[in-house]
């Protein structure tokens, strides 16, 4: 998030962050997953929970 936003300078302008996201899965992957999962599994840190623990 931080190499792509400058977070800390968009939140006093912003009243709404609309979060979307994506995890996406394929014939490349050991199992099959949700594409936008909220928990991640083990220690993962690509999951929505994480995101927004992050931002708040």
């Amino acid at each position: 998030i931080d190499k792509a936003y400058e977070v800390d300078k968009l939140v006093p302008v912003l009243d709404w962050f609309n979060l979307m996201t994506y995890d996406f899965h394929g014939s490349w992957d050991q199992n099959r997953a949700h594409h936008s999962s909220l928990n991640s599994k083990d220690d993962e840190k690509d999951d929505t929970m994480y995101i927004v623990s992050y931002i708040a």
